[in-house]
């Protein structure tokens, strides 16, 4: 979300995975076949990413 406080100067807020949910975690026979093949603690495919949530502030000035 941006806000224009005048023509030169904008303040943004913004947030990635704002709840910071976790991703679904590998369980049961796939979890021994995807750690010893790839690594993996969690799906590919999840919507959110494993390092949690990710917040931020951002300050423009056009001259």
């Amino acid at each position: 979300m941006s806000y224009y406080v005048n023509d030169s100067l904008t303040l943004s807020v913004g947030a990635n995975n704002l709840l910071d949910n976790e991703p679904e975690k590998v369980d049961g026979d796939f979890e021994d076949y995807w750690w010893k093949n790839y690594g993996g603690k969690y799906f590919e495919n999840s919507p959110f990413d494993f390092n949690g949530g990710y917040y931020y502030v951002k300050a423009s000035y056009n001259f």
